[in-house]
């Protein structure tokens, strides 16, 4: 199958012939030993069939291995996975076979040798095979292109990633992270480096396809059922088959671990069984001793497999892990990728209705907070299945070992669950609470940034700082309840090991021996049962963070839910007429028939319900039914109301006015609109201030809820908005906004659009970055550029809406000239002007008056003076008006030209600050000229200790020397409870029977004193430390922020600086304090190698979350724009992707980075492992069971994950 699918794929040279040569040398020289050794067996008389037939079998199976082996390095970049994992299995099982030929006599035989040379020649073989190979990147996009192309729908442009092209050892080993750590320590990484390492298959691009797909699946199957959708489901339910290999990693895991412990008993059993037998040969003298001294029923090769079963079940367990880590981190990233970009996709869909409940700050929350926590909350569902197993097979193990006295820990389970259940609904409250009044606060920070100039220049920053510190206050005291839930779930889950010890041995020493007899513990009893409530108490404790994840995960879930529920401009509200389809001398351009449109829904619902309630009762009364049916009005009720969910409802908390305007017909509804705009035709929509004008272009749009009536639309749209709409980029990216460069159409909109002269004095022309929303831009400079974009976007519709209000006299008519005009670019297109001025009306095509949202004249300019209606009335207005300004202001001619001189240099002022302010950040920061946003960069090197300073200050000295202190007095009680618990198993004798309340009476005072320092830690890092840092902190930020000048705010986006105080703030809030015990035991075990990396990969993932914040609140800033210019879409939704897929490739490689020391650390642990069994059973007669299981104990606890 593997041939049969390369072989039309195209060869390629021979990348690694060494590795080629070698493995061929070895699988050819294994070929040749199983030969021989079917030559000697074919000549035994005695061999039996089915030897004959295995051997046979293997042989044939390594024929095809060596034309696989060809094939594969002719036709791929990295080694077969079928061929690595055959190499793994017959290693195995020769292993074993080679074990059992010294029993059967065959070890002096020329078949002993050739099986021997066999397996030597294998794992060089293996070895070869599991080498790392550098390809060329060319080998490297061929090959993922192919076997992206296998599985259909290969995307031939995506650059095949670390992950896809490595080996199966190298993903088991995380091998393929390698050469980052070598970059890091060497030097300090880039984002480029780290570009390419995450698994295609959970990019954006595929899982927003996959998920896209069954959500709106899922939502037409649910709303055609009368049902409300359900994004739990589709997220984690549906795609049931993601779930396999997570679900099978975990099993494996489990079932490694408690095989670790069995194995441990095993191998205490068996030092307890050496120390009676060496006792009883003493006393006797009469042992029969084999070669080792030892007793022939123990002989120490039965150790030393232990051993290294012992070893093998933890490197295992460890390999086991890391793959559940690294798939369930994979799915979880996904997911969240996938959400994003339904978050993003969304946000183009919404009514305007729907816009103003979910603002800009919530929506961010849901990618910055919500999106987030479901990364780590992924977790919960294989844990629970996987914990349930766990506790059950625990509790059989400790039958097996205790007996009935085991039955007391059941019951301490039993205990401790309703109070895990209750700590983990009161912590999931606050939390809940905790992110409601976050999303308070994010919104009044939102709203403090984007309008930071207005507020410097009124000195509104106290007032604003207090507003925030309100919500911050409250957000405080939600923490300390999250803080006092998270000490009493970690006292649980860290005590409850020892509780059950405690009770259980206390039980089992009173009436756990025969016929309710004192038991006596010996060390295999201890040492096992104490791995094992240990090894219990994890999905004991995880119960409770499983109960707590599965809360956020439903939390956050049906926060994004509401979102995506809410409702969605109608597609086909606007019918787009294509040229081939139009009839051959059609006119119009825009036609409106019969129109009439609103901004709300409400409105419409309420007649609709009011409608079923009518047709209802009428039913009723020519049924002659009874009132006893009215439970049917309110089910219709309720089916014509679509759902509302509690999210939503939280989310208009602040918005109870407008509830009551739902009931009510809304006031900015455009009524009997009857219009057709001719095709090249300049149709200018005129009317006094809130008349409608602005919202007739929206319709045309498609912006407005059409109520009735038909929309037409022939040709592309550009729309020049009210509010120019400026993206944080070069001018040149504004104007061109998707399109391709072309310089000669390029400049020539420069020209027509008056941009010349500003473009010339940018210092680095039209590259120069111009800021988030145009910061560094006049109010006319803006406007033009988005003239300039519409011009360049070469429409067939220009619609604009009164672009010329915000320039000057003499740009105004340079517009007009170059660009608006008769003679101007947009000469021969269709052009709708919304415009409050008159003098250009006269060249109007046509003219549409509004009055009360509706169109009261049309007609041309002399036409609608002649009738001498409302328009009549409008001119003389603006004339009079005209007038008395220019008397009232008493100017000459001169004075006025002098004045005009003025502001045509406004422009050049504000271009010239600009210039200034680029060219201090450039010599500062030697950046480009053109670069006024500058990129976001990581700190390079160690944490100073300057930054811990700052927090420990924070936190107080008192609070952190305390905690460190009663945190080395609680690990010092942990290890008394074992070193006790051993010296209680070796002095279990009947002359000590007695001396069992003692003993006890120890262990509980010691267990009650690890209980009492390990609560105090917790409460005094979270309660005390942790939210004054957090407190502190924040306050210091949100004040040097309201202080920093108004240059850093044109340099700096938005998003960068809601990041620090969303993601980081709530980072602080909750991760910091909850790690900081870790913290202390990390510091004595450092490994530099890795910590380097770690920095770096921490600080480019923490960084990268900026853009794809910043990018998303520009886009909603825009989106009416976007979706009128809908060539346009399909970029920013590319341009959302690939921040999101760099977000996540930090965060993949972060995790992985933690994996790839995980494996090596745990590695060791297994070494130490087995060191310590072997060592064990070399000096099994001195050190005894007792010390044995001490040490084993701790050996085992390195590697427990």
């Amino acid at each position: 199958k593997y041939a049969t699918s390369k072989i039309g794929n195209g060869k390629h040279p021979i990348s690694h012939p060494l590795i080629y040569g070698l493995s061929t040398v070895c699988i050819a020289v294994a070929c040749a030993a199983l030969l021989t050794r079917i030559i000697q067996l074919s000549r035994d008389s005695v061999t039996a069939p089915a030897t004959m037939f295995g051997n046979a079998a293997l042989f044939v199976a390594w024929v095809f291995g060596l034309v696989l082996n060809h094939l594969e390095h002719i036709y791929s970049s990295y080694s077969s996975t079928c061929l690595f994992s055959f190499y793994v299995f017959c290693i195995l099982a020769s292993a074993i076979s080679l074990r059992t030929m010294p029993d059967t006599g065959m070890a002096g035989q020329t078949q002993f040798l050739s099986f021997c040379i066999f397996l030597g020649s294998v794992v060089l073989g293996f070895l070869a095979e599991a080498w790392p190979r550098h390809t060329s990147l060319q080998q490297q996009q061929q090959q993922v292109i192919d076997d992206l192309r296998e599985e259909g729908g290969a995307d031939t442009t995506t650059r095949p990633t670390a992950y896809d092209r490595s080996n199966l050892f190298s993903r088991l080993s995380f091998h393929f992270m390698q050469d980052l750590f070598s970059k890091s320590f060497h030097g300090p990484l880039q984002e480029s480096d780290i570009s390419n390492i995450m698994p295609q298959r959970i990019q954006t691009q595929y899982s927003l396809a996959s998920l896209g797909t069954l959500w709106h699946e899922h939502v037409k199957q649910r709303t055609e059922a009368g049902k409300k959708p359900s994004l739990m489901w589709i997220s984690l339910l549906s795609p049931c088959w993601t779930w396999i290999p997570v679900i099978v990693f975990a099993f494996a895991q489990s079932v490694l671990e408690y095989s670790q412990v069995v194995l441990l008993g095993v191998l205490l059993d068996y030092m307890s069984s050496v120390s009676l037998s060496s006792s009883s040969s003493s006393g006797s003298g009469m042992t029969v001793a084999g070669l080792d001294g030892v007793q022939q029923q123990h002989p120490i090769a039965y150790g030393i497999i232990l051993s290294f079963g012992l070893f093998l079940a933890n490197l295992l367990g460890t390999l086991a892990y890391g793959q559940f880590f690294q798939k369930i981190t994979s799915l979880g990233i996904e997911l969240k990728s996938g959400l994003i970009g339904l978050i993003y996709q969304k946000s183009f869909l919404l009514t305007p209705g729907a816009r103003q409940r979910s603002t800009i700050g919530e929506i961010s929350n849901h990618m910055s907070v919500d999106c987030e926590r479901i990364v780590f909350a992924v977790m919960a569902p294989p844990h629970l299945i996987t914990s349930t197993f766990e506790i059950c097979v625990g509790i059989w193990l400790l039958y097996v070992h205790l007996g009935p006295s085991s039955l007391t820990s059941v019951g301490v389970v039993i205990l401790i669950m309703p109070i895990q259940w209750l700590t983990g609904k009161l912590l999931n409250r606050a939390k809940s609470k905790k992110l409601e009044t976050m999303d308070n606060r994010i919104r009044v920070l939102n709203e403090l940034l984007s309008a930071m100039k207005t507020i410097k220049m009124y000195s509104w920053e106290e007032p604003f700082y207090k507003r925030i510190a309100r919500f911050r206050k409250t957000e405080i005291k939600q923490l300390r309840s999250i803080g006092v839930a998270w000490a009493i779930s970690c006292i649980m889950f860290s005590s409850l090991p020892l509780v059950m010890s405690l009770l259980t041995f206390v039980v089992y020493s009173l009436v756990g021996g025969p016929q309710g007899s004192r038991g006596v513990l010996t060390p295999q009893i201890v040492f096992v049962s104490i791995a094992l409530f240990a090894r219990l108490s994890q999905p004991l404790g995880r119960l409770s963070g499983i109960t707590s994840q599965i809360i956020t995960l439903n939390v956050c879930l049906k926060r994004i839910q509401g979102y995506l529920t809410e409702k969605e401009l109608d597609p086909n509200q606007i019918e787009y007429i294509e040229e081939m389809d139009e009839e051959e001398n059609r006119a119009a351009a825009i036609s409106i028939q019969d129109g009439e449109f609103a901004w709300s829904t409400a409105f419409d619902e309420k007649k609709k319900r009011e409608a079923a309630r009518e047709a209802l009762k009428q039913k009723q009364k020519e049924a002659g039914t009874t009132g006893r049916d009215t439970a049917n009005t309110e089910k219709i009720e309720t089916a014509a109301t679509p759902p509302v969910d509690n999210s939503t409802l939280n989310n208009n908390i602040n918005n109870n006015d407008d509830d009551d305007d739902d009931i009510k017909e809304p006031l900015s509804t455009l009524s009997n609109i009857n219009i057709e705009v001719s095709k090249g035709s300049l149709t200018m929509i005129v009317g006094r201030v809130g008349q409608g004008k602005s919202s007739l272009m929206s319709a045309m749009i498609g912006e407005m809820y059409k109520r009735q009536g038909r929309v037409q639309v022939s040709g592309s749209i550009a729309y020049v908005p009210q509010q120019a709409w400026i993206l944080n980029a070069s001018l040149r990216d504004n104007i061109l906004f998707g399109q391709p460069f072309d310089k000669t159409r390029f400049d020539q909109v420069l020209h027509c659009s008056g941009l010349v002269p500003d473009v010339k004095m940018l210092p680095a022309g039209d590259l120069t970055e111009i800021g988030e929303r145009g910061i560094n831009l006049s109010g006319g400079q803006k406007q033009r550029v988005s003239l300039a974009r519409a011009a360049y976007q070469n429409a067939q519709i220009y619609l604009m809406d009164d672009p010329l209000s915000a320039v000057d006299a003499h740009v105004d008519q340079h517009l007009w000239d170059n660009l608006i005009g008769p003679e101007g670019l947009f000469g021969g297109k269709t052009r709708v002007l919304i415009t409050h001025g008159i003098h250009h009306l006269s060249a109007a095509d046509q003219i549409l008056v509004m009055k009360d949202g509706q169109v009261s004249e049309k007609g041309r300019y002399q036409e609608l003076l002649a009738d001498k209606k409302g328009f009549f009335q409008l001119i003389n207005d603006y004339s009079v008006q005209e007038q008395e300004q220019k008397q009232k202001k008493g100017k000459s001619d001169a004075e006025a030209k002098e004045e005009q001189k003025l502001l045509d240099t406004d422009d050049q002022a504000t271009i010239a600050d600009a210039k200034a302010t680029v060219a201090h950040k450039s010599e500062a920061n030697g950046e480009s000229e053109a670069q006024l946003i500058l990129a976001e960069e990581a700190a390079i090197g160690n944490v100073g200790w300057g930054l811990f300073n700052r927090y420990l200050k924070s936190a107080t000295y008192l609070y952190s020397f305390l905690s460190l202190f009663l945190y080395v007095l609680s690990q010092a009680s942990q290890i008394g409870i074992n070193v006790w618990m051993q010296h209680w198993a070796t002095k279990q004798d009947a002359d000590q029977q007695d001396a069992v309340g003692v003993f006890l009476g120890v262990f509980a005072v010691l267990v009650v004193a690890y209980m009492s320092f390990d609560i105090s830690v917790n409460l005094i890092i979270f309660l005390g430390a942790g939210v004054r840092s957090s407190r502190l902190m924040h306050d210091k930020l949100l004040e040097k922020v309201l202080r920093l000048p108004m240059s850093f705010f044109d340099t700096t986006p938005v998003g960068r600086i809601m990041n620090r105080f969303s993601t980081d703030i709530n980072n602080l809030d909750e991760e910091m304090p909850a790690n900081i015990t870790d913290i202390y035991y990390f510091l004595t075990n450092v490994v530099a190698y890795y910590m380097r990396t770690s920095r770096s990969l921490k600080r480019m993932h923490m960084i990268s979350k900026s853009p794809l914040y910043q990018h998303f609140d520009e886009t909603l800033a825009g989106v009416s724009t976007i979706r009128a210019i809908r060539t346009c879409l399909p970029q920013f939704l590319a341009t959302n992707a690939s921040l999101s897929d760099r977000s996540a490739n930090a965060y993949f490689t972060f995790t992985t980075s933690q994996l790839w020391l995980n494996i090596r650390l745990d590695s060791l642990g297994a070494l130490v492992v087995l060191a310590t069994s072997l060592l064990c059973i070399w000096k099994r007669e001195a050190l005894g069971a007792g010390h044995a299981g001490l040490a084993l104990s701790y050996a085992l606890t390195l590697t427990f994950t």
